[in-house]
């Protein structure tokens, strides 16, 4: 049986990808705080805006 990773595990995935700068893997858990918890915003806003807005 397969589990999914709670709010606490995602945030903390988050804050690392942030720290190390993977926009890429961010947008990945950002989508899955946003599927779970709705929490998207403030996720997408997290890592755009410590990291100088569009990375593309």
């Amino acid at each position: 049986m397969s589990t999914k990773p709670g709010l606490f595990a995602l945030q903390s995935l988050f804050m690392a990808f942030r720290i190390h700068g993977n926009v890429e893997m961010g947008k990945r858990v950002a989508e899955a705080l946003m599927q779970r918890w709705n929490l998207l915003y403030e996720a997408v806003a997290m890592v755009f805006g410590s990291h100088g807005g569009n990375s593309q």
